[in-house]
């Protein structure tokens, strides 16, 4: 027969109460985590209107946390238009540098503009025959995303939609 001795006794009941300390810990840390998301991770939707040949078009879009690490953060623009005689779908991505401004490596620095109550950071930029016009609020938000090329020109708001 084996005989535990209060040493003994006293060790093993600590372990139980340091392993089942660090999983409390780590349960109640996930559970906050959840409840306080950090607001640069949030996909943002909004709307689109402009013309896409010669024809108006409208259309929605998302945008999407794709990964991050201390030095970037990295999002997908998606959207849909359409007018009367076509569709299109697209799709960019953007980076924000470590201090959540879009990254002046790749974008051109164009000012700050008033939208709403909000001063937002004008960005500009080009890639694959389009030309990119970002209005970048706190949070890693894009307020409003204008696109053109010599197939469209479209101007995209964040909305409620």
């Amino acid at each position: 027969m084996v005989y535990l001795t209060p040493d003994k006794l006293v060790a093993i009941l600590f372990t139980v109460l340091l392993v089942f300390s660090g999983v409390t810990v780590y349960i109640l840390t996930q559970n906050m985590i959840a409840q306080n998301p950090d607001p640069r991770d949030l996909s943002h939707d909004y709307s689109f209107e402009g013309t896409l040949g010669t024809a108006n078009c409208t259309g929605k879009g998302a945008s999407e946390y794709s990964e991050g690490n201390a030095n970037m953060r990295a999002y997908t623009i998606t959207l849909t238009v359409s007018s009367q005689n076509s569709s299109r779908n697209l799709s960019f991505g953007i980076l924000y540098d470590k201090d959540d401004r879009l990254d002046p490596a790749i974008y051109t620095d164009a000012g700050k503009q008033t939208i709403g109550e909000e001063e937002v950071d004008v960005w500009t930029y080009s890639e694959a025959g389009v030309d990119y016009t970002l209005y970048a609020g706190k949070n890693c938000t894009l307020k409003r995303i204008c696109m053109c090329s010599s197939e469209f020109d479209l101007v995209g708001v964040l909305c409620d939609c």
